[in-house]
């Protein structure tokens, strides 16, 4: 259930993906990026807790969520200009971005390819640098596991690294977690 003042809706990119995203029109837009495997829910009680005349925008990148992946394969690069095009199509102007790990790559993206775009940054749980030899040895193994396994048990073996099983929200953090991940699929998770 999305937080209450959203409009949620879809826009078509040029290769024919539908970008579902959910805008909240106000002050001092803030964008927020999802991580890979989520969609736009990841971001609700964060959303519910900001100023509601605060103006916000939460896509959902191609393969997560309502949004679908069009004739190209998803990239870091792609995900970033979907984001930037749908900011410029609703006049959203001189945002904040906010990306938690792979929507912290998108927003690093925008940045890189979109100068002075946005009037602030906030990098979550990303890196800017490339892989270090055994962060590329766990994306391959992760990569063979969706080829091997599919990509619900590449999901459920991350869950553990993503969240605390110690504290009482785990159980109904994982749920969403997991129903997120359902909504990605193969596609999402093979391109990471």
């Amino acid at each position: 259930m999305s937080p209450s003042g959203f409009e949620s809706a879809v826009f078509s990119t040029p290769d024919g993906a539908d970008i579902a995203y959910r805008i909240r029109r106000g002050r001092n837009p803030l964008v927020l990026l999802h991580g890979l495997g989520c969609d736009a829910s990841m971001w609700d009680a964060v959303a519910t807790s900001l100023p509601s005349d605060l103006g916000l925008v939460i896509p959902e990148l191609r393969g997560h969520g309502d949004s679908t992946l069009g004739w190209r394969s998803p990239s870091v690069d792609l995900w970033a200009d979907d984001v930037v095009r749908l900011l410029r199509q609703k006049g959203v102007e001189a945002p904040a971005v906010a990306g938690l790990s792979m929507g912290g790559y998108t927003a690093l993206a925008i940045a890189a390819a979109h100068p002075g775009f946005a009037r602030a940054f906030a990098f979550v749980s990303t890196t800017a640098g490339p892989d270090d030899e055994a962060g590329k040895h766990r994306r391959a193994a992760g990569i063979a596991m969706i080829r091997r396994s599919g990509w619900k048990s590449f999901a459920d073996a991350l869950i553990p690294s993503l969240l605390n099983d110690n504290r009482p929200q785990f159980p109904s953090h994982r749920e969403h977690l997991s129903r997120c991940s359902d909504g990605a699929g193969t596609p999402a998770f093979r391109r990471r």
